[in-house]
Protein backbone atom coordinates (compact mmCIF):
# COMPACT_ATOMS: atom_id res chain seq x y z
CA UNK A 1 0.00 0.00 0.00
CA UNK A 2 1.38 3.33 -0.80
CA UNK A 3 1.53 5.37 2.15
CA UNK A 4 0.82 8.50 0.72
CA UNK A 5 -2.57 7.28 0.37
CA UNK A 6 -3.21 6.25 3.94
CA UNK A 7 -5.64 8.66 4.54
CA UNK A 8 -7.26 9.35 1.20
CA UNK A 9 -11.21 9.36 1.14
CA UNK A 10 -10.96 9.40 5.33
CA UNK A 11 -12.33 11.19 8.20
CA UNK A 12 -9.80 12.64 10.06
CA UNK A 13 -10.69 14.55 13.21
CA UNK A 14 -7.51 17.04 14.46
CA UNK A 15 -8.37 18.74 17.85
CA UNK A 16 -6.59 21.86 18.29
CA UNK A 17 -6.45 22.49 14.66
CA UNK A 18 -6.04 26.41 14.72
CA UNK A 19 -3.06 25.84 16.66
CA UNK A 20 0.55 26.60 14.64
CA UNK A 21 0.84 22.14 14.75
CA UNK A 22 -2.91 21.65 14.42
CA UNK A 23 -2.60 24.19 11.23
CA UNK A 24 0.35 22.19 9.76
CA UNK A 25 -0.84 18.95 10.55
CA UNK A 26 -4.59 20.32 8.72
CA UNK A 27 -2.94 21.57 5.68
CA UNK A 28 -0.65 18.09 4.71
CA UNK A 29 -3.90 16.03 6.02
CA UNK A 30 -5.41 17.95 3.33
CA UNK A 31 -3.14 17.48 0.96
CA UNK A 32 -3.29 13.80 1.20
CA UNK A 33 -6.32 14.05 0.55
CA UNK A 34 -8.33 13.33 3.85
CA UNK A 35 -11.60 14.90 4.95
CA UNK A 36 -10.63 16.89 7.71
CA UNK A 37 -13.12 18.10 11.13
CA UNK A 38 -11.29 20.14 13.01
CA UNK A 39 -11.86 20.97 16.77
CA UNK A 40 -11.10 23.64 18.79
CA UNK A 41 -12.58 26.00 21.00
CA UNK A 42 -10.33 29.66 19.53
CA UNK A 43 -7.50 30.71 16.87
CA UNK A 44 -5.05 31.49 19.51
CA UNK A 45 -2.82 33.61 17.82
CA UNK A 46 -3.22 36.56 15.70
CA UNK A 47 -1.98 36.47 13.10
CA UNK A 48 -2.75 32.83 12.49
CA UNK A 49 -1.38 30.64 10.15
CA UNK A 50 -4.90 28.97 9.91
CA UNK A 51 -6.35 31.91 8.94
CA UNK A 52 -3.86 33.51 6.62
CA UNK A 53 -4.19 29.61 4.63
CA UNK A 54 -8.03 30.06 4.74
CA UNK A 55 -8.46 26.47 5.83
CA UNK A 56 -11.59 27.27 7.26
CA UNK A 57 -13.07 27.19 3.77
CA UNK A 58 -11.48 23.31 3.11
CA UNK A 59 -12.21 21.67 5.96
CA UNK A 60 -15.10 21.12 8.63
CA UNK A 61 -14.15 23.49 10.90
CA UNK A 62 -15.93 23.12 14.47
CA UNK A 63 -15.75 25.84 17.68
CA UNK A 64 -15.73 23.13 20.44
CA UNK A 65 -14.19 22.83 23.87
CA UNK A 66 -12.87 19.79 24.62
CA UNK A 67 -13.60 19.79 28.34
CA UNK A 68 -17.67 19.10 27.03
CA UNK A 69 -18.25 15.66 27.02
CA UNK A 70 -21.71 15.80 25.29
CA UNK A 71 -20.16 18.05 22.70
CA UNK A 72 -17.41 16.06 21.77
CA UNK A 73 -19.31 12.89 21.67
CA UNK A 74 -21.77 14.33 19.73
CA UNK A 75 -19.06 15.03 16.89
CA UNK A 76 -17.09 12.16 16.95
CA UNK A 77 -21.06 10.30 16.56
CA UNK A 78 -21.92 12.74 14.07
CA UNK A 79 -18.35 12.38 11.70
CA UNK A 80 -17.30 8.83 12.67
CA UNK A 81 -13.68 9.45 12.02
CA UNK A 82 -11.13 6.82 10.62
CA UNK A 83 -8.41 8.63 12.70
CA UNK A 84 -8.11 11.11 15.53
CA UNK A 85 -4.90 13.24 16.52
CA UNK A 86 -5.53 15.03 19.66
CA UNK A 87 -3.43 18.21 19.96
CA UNK A 88 -5.74 20.52 21.51
CA UNK A 89 -4.33 21.55 24.70
CA UNK A 90 -2.98 24.62 26.90
CA UNK A 91 0.16 24.13 27.06
CA UNK A 92 1.97 27.83 27.77
CA UNK A 93 3.94 27.03 31.11
CA UNK A 94 3.36 30.30 32.28
CA UNK A 95 -0.15 30.43 31.90
CA UNK A 96 -0.65 27.18 34.06
CA UNK A 97 -0.14 28.83 36.30
CA UNK A 98 -1.64 31.43 36.59
CA UNK A 99 -4.95 29.36 35.48
CA UNK A 100 -4.16 25.92 36.86
CA UNK A 101 -7.59 24.54 36.95
CA UNK A 102 -8.51 25.76 33.05
CA UNK A 103 -4.79 24.22 32.05
CA UNK A 104 -5.51 20.96 33.93
CA UNK A 105 -9.55 20.53 32.61
CA UNK A 106 -8.26 21.55 29.45
CA UNK A 107 -4.93 18.95 29.42
CA UNK A 108 -6.99 15.94 31.62
CA UNK A 109 -10.54 16.40 31.44
CA UNK A 110 -10.18 17.19 27.64
CA UNK A 111 -7.97 14.05 26.86
CA UNK A 112 -10.46 11.88 28.81
CA UNK A 113 -13.33 13.14 26.79
CA UNK A 114 -11.69 12.87 23.65
CA UNK A 115 -10.82 8.71 24.70
CA UNK A 116 -14.24 8.49 26.37
CA UNK A 117 -15.75 9.45 22.81
CA UNK A 118 -13.86 6.59 20.67
CA UNK A 119 -14.21 4.44 23.04
CA UNK A 120 -18.36 4.86 22.05
CA UNK A 121 -17.24 5.21 18.90
CA UNK A 122 -18.55 1.99 16.38
CA UNK A 123 -15.79 2.18 14.12
CA UNK A 124 -12.50 1.28 14.54
CA UNK A 125 -10.37 4.74 14.74
CA UNK A 126 -6.54 4.89 15.03
CA UNK A 127 -5.80 7.75 17.70
CA UNK A 128 -3.05 10.09 18.51
CA UNK A 129 -2.51 11.25 21.51
CA UNK A 130 -0.16 14.54 21.72
CA UNK A 131 1.39 15.57 24.84
CA UNK A 132 4.30 18.42 25.81
CA UNK A 133 7.71 17.72 26.56
CA UNK A 134 6.70 19.93 29.39
CA UNK A 135 4.96 16.68 30.97
CA UNK A 136 8.53 15.15 31.48
CA UNK A 137 11.28 15.94 34.03
CA UNK A 138 13.89 18.01 32.28
CA UNK A 139 17.08 16.70 32.48
CA UNK A 140 18.61 19.07 30.04
CA UNK A 141 19.48 16.45 27.55
CA UNK A 142 20.49 16.45 23.68
CA UNK A 143 17.31 14.20 22.56
CA UNK A 144 14.38 14.36 22.70
CA UNK A 145 12.15 12.81 25.51
CA UNK A 146 11.00 9.22 24.85
CA UNK A 147 7.72 7.32 26.64
CA UNK A 148 9.49 5.14 28.99
CA UNK A 149 11.50 8.01 30.66
CA UNK A 150 10.46 10.10 33.55
CA UNK A 151 7.56 11.79 33.45
CA UNK A 152 7.82 14.69 36.35
CA UNK A 153 7.36 17.53 34.71
CA UNK A 154 5.28 20.57 36.04
CA UNK A 155 1.92 19.13 37.30
CA UNK A 156 -0.20 21.28 35.69
CA UNK A 157 1.02 20.71 32.03
CA UNK A 158 0.75 16.63 32.66
CA UNK A 159 -2.78 16.77 31.84
CA UNK A 160 -2.82 15.22 28.89
CA UNK A 161 -0.13 12.54 29.71
CA UNK A 162 -1.41 11.40 33.01
CA UNK A 163 -5.12 11.18 31.39
CA UNK A 164 -4.16 8.62 29.41
CA UNK A 165 -2.22 7.01 31.80
CA UNK A 166 -4.89 6.84 33.96
CA UNK A 167 -7.28 5.77 31.05
CA UNK A 168 -4.58 2.80 30.19
CA UNK A 169 -4.46 2.08 33.41
CA UNK A 170 -8.33 1.96 34.19
CA UNK A 171 -9.25 0.22 30.83
CA UNK A 172 -6.55 -3.01 31.76
CA UNK A 173 -8.27 -3.44 35.13
CA UNK A 174 -11.48 -3.28 33.83
CA UNK A 175 -10.03 -6.45 31.63
CA UNK A 176 -8.86 -8.05 34.18
CA UNK A 177 -11.62 -8.49 36.16
CA UNK A 178 -14.36 -11.80 36.01
CA UNK A 179 -16.64 -10.31 33.32
CA UNK A 180 -19.58 -10.96 35.47
CA UNK A 181 -18.20 -8.22 38.13
CA UNK A 182 -18.44 -5.31 35.08
CA UNK A 183 -22.05 -4.51 35.00
CA UNK A 184 -22.11 -4.13 38.57
CA UNK A 185 -19.51 -1.39 38.17
CA UNK A 186 -21.81 0.23 36.00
Amino acid sequence: MNPLKIFKNKTVIVTGHTGFKGSWLTLVLIYLGAKVVGISNDIPTKPAFFQILKLNKKIKDLRADVRDLKEIKKIFKRHKPDYVFHLAAQSLVKKSFKDPVYTFTTNFVGTLNILESLKESKKECVSVIITSDKSYKNFEIDRGYKENDINLGTFVMKGSSFAVNVKEDLLKAIDEMPKNKIRKLY
